[in-house]
């Protein structure tokens, strides 16, 4: 998803480029010093990162580091975010996302301000968007010790001798939606050792009748607690509506599959928890 990365001679130096996710070259004259953050996971990566203090703002929905993000300045949510007050702010960068940030609100910003979009839908793009991240933030060290103990993570897992289970991940209620492929999430049951029933789908979060889950006959039904905030209560609803034991309907992170950066890792701990309650039950 990254572009390489480049260093040309300008006027007052080195300038940094990146190509981000809509093909656009994002050019700064100098490491990034004051950012604003519209990627809630990406704005707990800059915290983890050491880069904490390059957050002059983020959005409302950005809860991680929680005693951290306290204290940083909002700017609105997500899909509305105060372009007026971000602009007001002088930031030398934008991070924003394709998916979870409007494009009208990308292009308004581009006026003003260096805005890098990203768009991981696999384990490996997240990778490439980290270093990306260190580029524009100058701080290549810390991305670079972060991905050593990810890939170590990651290769020990793969070690691990586990049959493969096959899940559908639902994200919404009422309508009933599940992820399918072509998304990040997708690709994160995957990397956990999962196998997505509805893969095949189209749309990338289509709406599903319990008919199609009992034809798919998952081993597992995964309710992540995000976007829609799945709890216990729900089990036995998706229970009775999909005619599997309640023990088979499980509560999934939905920050673990569905959030890049650097809580991507956690990924792996979310399934050996996964397979610790199935074999509990």
């Amino acid at each position: 998803m990254g572009g390489s990365l480049r260093t040309v001679e300008g006027r007052s130096g080195q300038v940094i480029e990146r190509r981000d996710a809509l093909g656009r070259t994002v050019a700064l004259a100098a490491p990034a010093r004051r950012v604003v953050s519209l990627i809630p996971s990406v704005t707990e990566s800059l915290f983890v990162l050491g880069a904490g203090d390059r957050v002059a703002a983020c959005t409302e929905w950005c809860l991680h580091p929680k005693e951290r993000v306290a204290t940083v300045p909002k700017v609105g949510g997500t899909k509305n975010p105060d372009i007026r007050a971000i602009v007001a702010l002088g930031p030398d960068l934008v991070l924003a996302n394709k998916e979870e940030n409007r494009r009208v609100d990308v292009e308004a910003l581009a006026e003003h301000v260096p805005v890098h979009v990203s768009y991981p839908k696999s384990f490996d793009d997240t990778l490439a968007y980290m270093n990306d991240l260190g580029a524009l933030l100058g701080i290549e060290a810390h991305v670079a010790s972060w991905m050593r103990d990810v890939e170590t993570r990651r290769n020990a897992f793969r070690t691990l001798a586990r049959a493969r289970r096959r899940v559908a991940y639902f994200i919404w209620r009422k309508p009933w939606m599940v992820a399918a492929g072509d998304t990040y999430i997708d690709a994160m049951l995957r990397e956990a050792g999962f196998d997505n029933v509805f893969t095949a789908l189209a749309g990338r979060y289509p709406e599903v009748a319990w008919s199609d889950v009992v034809e798919a006959a998952p081993d597992l039904v995964l309710l992540s607690s995000e976007p829609f905030p799945f709890a216990e209560e729900h089990r036995d609803e998706v229970a009775h509506l999909s005619g599997l034991p309640r023990a088979r309907v499980v509560l999934a992170s939905g920050e673990a599959f569905s959030w890049f950066g650097v809580r991507s890792a956690s990924v792996f701990d979310e399934a050996d928890r996964l397979a610790r309650d199935e074999a509990e039950c």
